[in-house]
This record gives structure tokens, sequence and C-alpha cells, in this order.
């Protein structure tokens, strides 16, 4: 999917998604549903229209913040140690 950007460029995130969705079912197909280890579909794209701007710091917040750092920090600690943490 690396291509030039169309002309015009899309007016709005919603345009755009749209746009990329039309291509990716004309290359990919959208026949096979994929889904993780307990059952939960999963989409081929996520957008900031997909998080309410209200939550965004709680439910996704940025790379490498204070609480993801930490999160991470002690999973790979758990793992290394043989365990699993969260």
């Amino acid at each position: 999917m690396n291509k030039p950007l169309p002309d015009p460029v899309p007016a709005s995130t919603e345009e755009a998604q749209v746009r990329w969705a039309a291509e990716y079912a004309a290359q990919i197909g959208t026949d096979t549903p994929v889904h993780n280890r307990s059952g939960i579909p999963i989409r081929p794209l996520y957008t900031p229209l997909d998080v309410d701007p209200a939550r965004f710091d709680a439910d996704v917040g940025f790379p490498a913040s204070r609480r993801t750092r930490a999160a991470s920090t002690r999973r790979c600690t758990a793992a290394a140690r043989g365990r699993s943490g969260s």
C-alpha cells in the first residue's frame, strides 16, 4: 500500500478511511475475518475515529509515556523471571 498520495488529498479522516477500506478490500478481500486468541475480532485498521477523544489518554496514551513505560518494564521483568506480569 505504499503509493503516492491520491489527488486530491482526502479532506477528512473519514474520507481517507473510506478510500483505504476500498483499496484494502480490492487487494486483500473481506472474506476472512481475523480474530485474536480470545476470539475478539481484529479490524485491519484503527484510526482516531475509534477512540473517544475525552478518554484518549486513559485508553490509548502516548508512546513512551510514564504509564506505558512502567507497564512495559513490569511485563519484561516478569517475563525474564518466568512469570506473567501485568
